[in-house]
């Protein structure tokens, strides 16, 4: 879902036509794969904006 959203830039639309799936069934599955995709990254990284206000990376110790 995430690959397909935010990488391959489709639509909710496409994507639902693309999996056979429903457009209501697409915004749940990404809006979970989101939250867990955000909860790995928090576990790993502290986040903040670097210099030119990219939001940037620092790996935690225990990822080091």
């Amino acid at each position: 879902m995430v690959v397909l959203s935010e990488l391959e830039d489709l639509k909710n639309k496409e994507i639902a036509e693309i999996l056979g799936i429903s457009l209501d069934t697409v915004k749940i599955r990404l809006h979970r794969a989101r939250e867990k995709l955000k909860k790995k990254l928090e576990q790993g990284c502290t986040f903040y904006h670097n210099e030119e206000n990219v939001l940037s990376c620092d790996l935690k110790e225990a990822y080091e």
